[in-house]
């Protein structure tokens, strides 16, 4: 087991110093080719190549984390978390819609869907960090997932090569 010994070893010293190290948080983005003639981005499907160690220490911090989730996450918000469904915001907004197209009279209801898919795009890592120790998480946890977060880079493979990496300042997407 020599791979599996340096990788416990390197895990260990991951976990023991709180921080993993920029070169196990580099992403390499490959382009695989979706048809035979390619004429748009869309056309391609984007493939992320992260390091072994990286995913392991990562499903180590989410394994923690995930407990937790229900209280760091509003209890409106249906996604992430374990055992909260999506499908439940539909039925809960089907009452008032129901409510509203029965209504009679002179007074007129409206309903307005807000679109929220970009709300999770982009998170500060301030915010990320306070909400960590607001939820009173070890402070060795907090760092270990800060520096998750704010050592990554990402380079995308074109043409054999790595484009220069791009690399994060202050948030995350």
């Amino acid at each position: 087991m020599v791979v599996g010994d340096s990788i416990k070893k390197e895990v260990k010293q991951i976990f023991n110093v709180n921080k993993v190290p920029e070169y196990l948080n580099r992403t390499n983005i490959v382009l695989i080719p979706k048809i035979v003639n390619l004429e748009t981005l869309g056309n391609y499907c984007p493939i992320s190549l992260c390091n072994t160690v990286y995913k392991i220490v990562s499903k180590i911090i989410v394994a923690r984390l995930r407990p937790h989730l229900d209280k760091l996450i509003s209890p409106l918000q249906s996604a992430f978390v374990p055992r909260r469904r999506s499908v439940d915001n539909a039925i809960v907004v089907q009452e008032p819609i129901h409510t509203i197209s029965n209504k009679k009279g002179k007074v007129r209801y409206m309903a307005i869907k807000v679109d929220l898919e970009k709300t999770y795009d982009k998170l500060e890592w301030g915010f990320i960090r306070e909400v960590l120790i607001n939820a009173n998480f070890p402070h060795d946890l907090v760092s270990l997932v800060m520096s998750y977060v704010s050592s990554v880079s990402t380079s995308i493979l074109f043409n054999g090569g790595n484009v220069d990496p791009i690399l994060p300042s202050q948030r995350i997407r």
